[in-house]
C-alpha cells in the first residue's frame, strides 16, 4: 500500500514541477523567442519528417558517378559545399592548370595596359611540344594580350612572359632572376592560402620535380580566380584576335576549353594535358543556386567527365534560393506578414531524395527592432537534420502591435 501511494505522490510531484516548468511566468523566465509562422516547404503534415515516400525516394537517388579521372571535386562555389569527391587531395602534376595562379598574381602586379616586350628566353621552342600564343623575341604586346594568351590557347610563352615581367615588378631594381622571384611569390599566395597539396617550380606549368597540387587546391585557386572581373572575362572569352602594339602581328585564339562551345552556362576556366597528368579541366558552370565549379585531373577525356559529373549534379541535387528574389514565395509571404526578411541571399543544397522534406519555422525575439536590429532567425530542417539557420532582420519601424503580432499589411 504504502509504495502505491509512494508512486502515486512521486507521479503527482513530477506532474506539478512540469507545470511550473511549463510556465515560464510564474519562475519569473521569459522565453527569448516565440515561434512564429512553423511551415513546409513544399508541404506535408510537419512532425512525420521521414515517410515511406521519402524511402523511396531515396532509393531513386542518383548513384555517384563513374568517371576515368583520377582525381576529381564538384563544388557548390555560392553555398560553399562539396557535392562530390575522388581523391581529391592526391597530389598530381597540376599542367597547364598552374597558369591560373600565374594569371592572379600577374593580375595583382600588372595593368592591363602594361607594355612588355617578349624576351628570347620566353618564346616557345618546337622541341618542347608546348602550347603556344606564338610569339616572338622583341615583340611589344600588353598584358591583356598574354593574359588572353595564357588563358586561351594555354600559352607557355605568355606565361613565362608574364612571370618575367611581374618579376620584375617584385624585384624592384634589385639584382635576381624575375622569374625565380616570380615562382617565390606564387608559392608565398600558396602558402596564404593554406594549400597543403600544391606546390609550383615554374609559371607554365609543364611536368617538373617538385610540380604538384590537387583537384581540391585547383577549385580554391580558381575560385580566388574567379573573384577578378578581368580574370572571369577574359577565361568565359570564346575566340579572340589580338595584335602586337604596333600592329605588326596578330595572334587568333581560340579558347581550348571545348564545354565553351557546348554547354550552356560554363563561363571557364583552364585545360592542362601532360604526361605526368594526363588530361585536366577546371571547369565553371551557372547552376540553379550560382556557380558550380568542378575539377578533374588525370583524366583520359576531360570532357567527356565534366560531363558526367555536371549532368549528375544536376539530377542529384536541388537549390533553395532565399532572400532578395529567392525562390520560396511561401516563405516570403510569411516574412512580409511579420515585418522582417533576410538581409542576405543564401542558397540550401539538398540532395534530390531529401528535397521535398525541406520545412522551416520563424523564431522571432520578443519585441519590435529597428530595421538594422536582429528580429531572430529561420531555422530550416530537412527531415530532423538541421540545414541552415539564417538570422531575419526588421523592415518596418517599430510597432505598438503586442510582442508576436504580425505587423498590419500598409496600403
Amino acid at each position: 500500500m504504502w509504495a502505491g501511494q509512494w508512486a502515486r505522490g512521486t507521479r503527482a510531484l513530477a506532474t506539478l514541477l512540469l507545470v511550473f516548468a511549463a510556465l515560464p511566468g510564474l519562475t519569473g523566465f521569459a522565453p527569448p523567442r516565440i515561434t512564429a509562422e512553423p511551415g513546409l516547404l513544399p508541404g506535408g503534415p510537419e512532425g512525420t519528417p521521414f515517410t515511406l515516400s521519402d524511402l523511396a525516394l531515396l532509393r531513386s537517388q542518383p548513384t555517384a558517378p563513374t568517371i576515368g579521372a583520377r582525381s576529381a571535386i564538384v563544388w557548390d562555389a555560392t553555398a560553399g559545399v562539396e557535392l562530390f569527391s575522388k581523391a581529391p587531395d592526391e597530389r598530381i602534376p597540376p599542367a597547364s592548370t598552374t597558369k591560373m595562379l600565374t594569371a592572379i598574381v600577374g593580375l595583382d602586379l600588372l595593368k592591363l595596359d602594361t607594355r612588355i616586350t617578349v624576351d628570347p628566353r620566353d618564346i616557345s621552342l618546337p622541341e618542347y611540344d608546348e602550347s603556344s600564343m606564338n610569339l616572338a623575341a622583341g615583340d611589344l604586346v600588353t598584358f591583356e594580350d598574354l593574359l588572353f594568351g595564357m588563358l586561351l590557347v594555354s600559352g607557355g610563352d605568355a606565361a613565362r612572359t608574364t612571370a618575367r615581367a611581374a618579376g620584375t615588378v617584385l624585384l624592384a631594381g634589385t639584382p635576381g632572376d624575375p622569374i625565380a622571384r616570380f615562382m617565390r611569390e606564387m608559392n608565398d599566395r600558396v602558402a596564404k592560402m593554406g594549400l597543403a597539396n600544391t606546390h609550383f617550380i615554374n609559371p607554365h606549368g609543364d611536368d617538373a620535380s617538385g610540380q604538384y597540387s590537387s583537384a581540391r587546391d585547383l577549385l580554391r585557386i580558381a575560385d580566388e580566380a574567379l573573384k577578378r572581373p578581368d580574370f572571369a572575362r577574359v577565361a568565359a572569352t570564346t575566340t579572340a584576335t589580338r595584335r602586337t602594339v604596333d600592329g605588326g602581328r596578330s595572334f587568333a585564339m581560340e579558347n581550348s576549353n571545348k564545354l565553351l562551345f557546348q554547354r550552356a552556362g560554363v563561363h571557364g576556366v583552364k585545360t592542362g594535358t601532360t604526361d605526368g597528368c594526363g588530361q585536366c579541366l577546371v571547369t565553371a558552370q551557372w547552376g540553379p543556386g550560382g556557380r558550380i565549379l568542378t575539377v578533374v585531373l588525370g583524366s583520359p577525356d576531360r570532357v567527356a567527365d565534366t560531363t558526367i559529373l555536371l549532368d549528375w549534379t544536376n539530377a542529384a541535387y536541388r537549390w533553395f534560393i532565399l532572400g532578395q528574389g529567392g525562390e520560396l514565395s511561401g516563405l516570403n509571404a510569411a516574412l512580409a506578414r511579420w515585418g522582417v526578411t533576410f538581409r542576405d541571399r543564401r542558397a540550401i543544397v539538398l540532395q534530390t531524395w531529401e528535397a521535398p522534406s525541406l520545412r522551416y519555422r520563424l523564431l522571432l525575439e520578443r519585441g519590435l527592432g529597428a530595421p538594422s536590429e536582429p528580429r531572430g532567425e529561420v531555422l530550416f530542417m530537412a527531415g530532423t537534420r538541421e540545414v541552415l539557420r539564417l538570422p531575419v532582420y526588421a523592415i518596418a519601424p517599430a510597432e505598438t502591435n503586442a510582442p508576436g503580432t504580425p505587423i498590419p499589411a500598409r496600403p
